[in-house]
C-alpha cells in the first residue's frame, strides 16, 4: 500500500472529481462545423454504434468460450474523431450524468480524436443523443444535439493507441519483445472485483501480472 510505502508522501485531505475542461478555444458558439446531410450522418453514426455492440457481444462471448469466464459488464471505451481541421465538441461529450465520461483527448495530424467511457449498459444514452439529432428539432430549428452529433466524423471501439498520449513512435510494435505495462483499472464500485475479474482475464491469455498494486480513491494501478 502506498501509506506503508511512502511514508514521506503525507496526503491530508480526500481527492476531489473535478469535471473536464479543454484548455483551448473552438467550443461552444464559436465551434465550427462540417457540413453535414442529415439523415445520412445520423444513420452513419447509428450504424457504427450497433457495430459497437455487435463487437462487444462477440467478445464477451470469446471470453467465455475460449477462457472459459463468465462475462462480467464493466462499460465500454469508445474512440471518436473529429474531420480533418475540425474538433469535437467536448465539452458536451463529457456527460457524466448519463454515463459518459471523456477521458482522453489528442491530436494525430489534423485530426481530433476522443476516447470515453460509457458505463455499463449506458450506451443507449449515446444511442438517444442521435436518434433525437435524426428526428427532432431544438427551438432554433435546428437539429436537437446538431453540435454534438455534427462534431462527431466516426466512432468506433477504443484500442490501445486511444489511450497513448506519448509519441507515436515510442508505442511498441514487435509482438514479440516483452514490456511491462502500467494498467490502470477503474475502481469505482467494487475496486476488489474489477481487479480480481482482471487478474482471471490475466491468467487466461498468459498475462502475467505482478503483486504491487498502487492505489487511488477512483483506479487501481497494476503492473502486467
Amino acid at each position: 500500500m502506498a501509506s506503508r510505502r511512502y511514508r514521506h508522501l503525507i496526503l491530508s485531505d480526500p481527492g476531489a472529481l473535478l469535471p473536464y475542461t479543454y484548455p483551448r478555444q473552438g467550443r461552444g458558439p464559436t465551434l465550427a462545423l462540417p457540413s453535414r446531410d442529415r439523415l445520412a450522418h445520423g444513420k452513419k453514426l447509428q450504424d457504427e454504434l450497433e457495430r459497437v455492440e455487435r463487437m462487444l457481444y462477440e467478445l464477451r462471448k470469446r471470453r467465455q468460450d475460449v477462457l472459459g469466464i463468465a462475462a462480467t459488464e464493466r462499460g465500454i471505451y469508445l474512440e471518436l474523431q473529429s474531420n480533418p481541421d475540425f474538433e469535437l465538441a467536448l465539452e458536451r461529450l463529457d456527460r457524466r450524468r448519463d454515463g459518459i465520461e471523456l477521458v482522453v483527448v489528442q491530436r494525430r495530424n489534423d485530426i481530433m480524436y476522443a476516447t470515453l467511457f460509457v458505463a455499463p449498459g449506458k450506451l443507449t444514452n449515446l444511442e438517444k443523443l442521435v436518434t433525437a439529432y435524426i428526428a427532432k428539432d431544438a427551438r432554433s430549428g435546428k437539429p436537437k444535439n446538431r453540435k454534438l452529433v455534427e462534431s462527431i466524423a466516426e466512432l468506433r471501439a477504443a484500442t490501445l493507441e486511444s489511450f497513448w498520449t506519448d509519441a507515436p513512435e515510442l508505442l511498441p510494435q514487435e509482438r514479440e519483445t516483452s514490456v511491462w505495462w502500467e494498467v490502470w483499472l477503474r475502481a469505482e464500485g467494487d475496486a476488489a472485483a474489477i481487479l480480481k475479474d482482471f487478474r482471471t482475464h490475466a491468467r487466461g491469455i498468459g498475462l502475467v501480472v505482478r503483486d504491487e498494486l498502487l492505489q487511488f480513491p477512483e483506479r487501481t494501478v497494476a503492473l502486467a
